[in-house]
């Protein structure tokens, strides 16, 4: 799924670089999307990036640099605003004091980053990845933060005032042998993970607590779900 939303990305920047931007504009507006497409778009490589900014260079807003890989990186104040950075990776990254605003970080990786202050009001940040990352004094508001995981993050220090988000944006993704190793050690309360497409046909699990998870397309054929709790799950 992930690779063809990448691929449709692709295209849509191929025409709105072939286009005079206003047969999008209009149609976005009739779709009721308030957009600005605008002609400075700039293409980017991460290596043109990290050379500009090690030069000095902090304003990089409205580049398109989607599937690029700035693991580790000190890129601590940066200014990604309205940047289309889809399907990236920012994992262990220092990007305390960064922006960005309205910027497109779908399917991005900010496991472990440093984000302290970072601002990403009005961007697009669905089913993205904000593992144990720094978000103390973060910006997510307006944001949309569907999908997206937070798991390991102290969610009280950051502002998601009016961020868009599935009712479980903050629980744990987990795949279904996470699920069973930590039930056979003892574990019974799963409530709220993310876990779509799991098979635990045949499994023993009984009295496990699955409350309001997701468990979309899931098996459970001949599992021993005695006692189990599956209450407002999805």
């Amino acid at each position: 799924m992930a690779e063809s939303l990448n691929i449709s990305a692709h295209i849509l920047y191929i025409m709105v670089f072939d286009s005079d931007f206003s047969d999008i504009e209009d149609g976005a507006e009739s779709l009721g999307k308030p957009v600005s497409l605008k002609k400075n778009v700039r293409p980017m490589s991460k290596a043109e990036i990290v050379k500009l900014y090690s030069e000095g260079e902090r304003d990089f807003s409205d580049i398109l640099a989607p599937n690029s890989d700035f693991s580790g990186l000190n890129l601590s104040g940066i200014i990604f605003s309205r940047a289309k950075l889809i399907n990236s990776s920012f994992k262990n990254c220092n990007l305390s004091g960064a922006n960005f605003s309205s910027a497109e970080v779908q399917d991005t990786n900010f496991e472990g980053a440093d984000l302290a202050g970072a601002n990403f009001s009005d961007a697009s940040a669905f089913n993205s990845n904000f593992r144990n990352a720094k978000i103390n004094g973060a910006k997510f508001i307006r944001a949309n933060i569907s999908e997206a995981d937070f798991s390991g993050c102290d969610k009280s220090s950051a502002d998601f005032s009016n961020a868009i988000s599935s009712p479980l944006f903050l629980g744990r993704k987990m795949t279904a042998q996470e699920i069973i190793n930590e039930y056979k050690q003892g574990v019974r309360d799963f409530s709220g993970i993310c876990a779509p497409n799991s098979d635990f046909s045949g499994q023993n699990l009984k009295g496990i607590i699955l409350r309001k998870a997701n468990l979309h397309y899931s098996s459970f054929g001949h599992t021993d779900l005695t006692a189990a709790d599956l209450s407002g799950q999805s």
